[in-house]
């Protein structure tokens, strides 16, 4: 694993002839690393490995005195608790991850997932007021030089932010705009998909949208297409599937494909 070899080469270089300001960087590039192997480790679905990881790079944060890595330790626990229905847990994670992280661009992620909390729970008002402090925030920075680092934010992820918030409340038309602009910004023109796990959440809302209106076959379709994409973050990808099945059965209680659907979930939770 790449993240795991930087990591045992960055600490390796923590010797004693580094001076105190050299052994800090080493340090802080050891907690990156750290919190990109908890990213991983969740989007495998390995909970236990992501969380300790997550609570070392945190900590390193805090020893090397870096509010990035703090606000970005806080930002994986919201996610963590999202994808496990903990809500309040995101909340939380949230207020102490802005109160840690000051202007670090950070802010606009953690605002970013107290919106999807919100939604869940049925405040459109608070889900409303959290993207737009997301969009705030996301106004004053410059567009990352790598959009495809991991801990840097671009413009075009409000749009992905806010199709997941109108899904959830309800508001295809809205999240069928923002889907659109999702796939538009992780495709090519060559048709290559550059951004596999926000187009296949793109995919999903659209299957939910189309489930709710009774097209169950095409819902069927574009769900199994998400998921069959080859990489994945099962907790975020099965929770918003799980979303696709239970909009079949509102129209169709009986429908044994909804039931087959959660089958294929639970394989690919545990594969």
């Amino acid at each position: 694993m790449e993240a795991r070899a930087g990591l045992l080469r960055s600490r390796l270089l923590a010797l004693p002839r580094l001076s105190l300001r050299q052994q800090n960087e080493v340090w802080e590039i050891s907690g990156w690393l750290t919190l990109l192997i908890s990213c991983l480790r969740h989007d495998q679905g390995d909970q236990r490995s992501a969380e300790t990881q997550r609570r070392t790079a945190s900590t390193l944060g805090e020893e090397v005195g870096s509010a990035a890595l703090r606000g970005w330790g806080a930002e994986i626990a919201a996610w963590m608790a999202l994808t496990r229905g903990d809500h309040a847990a995101v909340v939380e994670a949230v207020r102490r991850g802005l109160e840690t992280s000051g202007n670090e661009p950070v802010a606009a992620q953690l605002h970013a997932q107290e919106a999807k909390a919100w939604a869940r729970v049925g405040d459109p008002h608070r889900t409303e007021l959290a993207l737009e402090n997301g969009r705030t925030v996301l106004d004053r920075l410059p567009e990352p030089g790598n959009p495809h680092h991991h801990f840097q934010i671009e413009s075009a992820k409000s749009d992905f932010h806010a199709m997941d918030c109108w899904r959830v409340l309800g508001r295809d038309a809205e999240a069928l705009a923002m889907a659109g602009n999702v796939v538009r910004a992780g495709t090519t023109a060559a048709g290559l998909v550059v951004s596999p796990m926000r187009v296949a959440e793109a995919e999903l809302t659209r299957a939910v949208v189309a489930a709710r209106a009774g097209a169950v076959d095409a819902a069927l379709t574009q769900a199994y297409t998400a998921l069959d994409r080859g990489r994945r973050s099962l907790p975020s990808l099965t929770m918003v599937a799980a979303e696709v099945a239970d909009a079949i059965e509102v129209v169709d209680p009986a429908n044994q494909e909804a039931r087959a659907l959660r089958v294929h979930l639970a394989a690919v939770a545990s594969a």
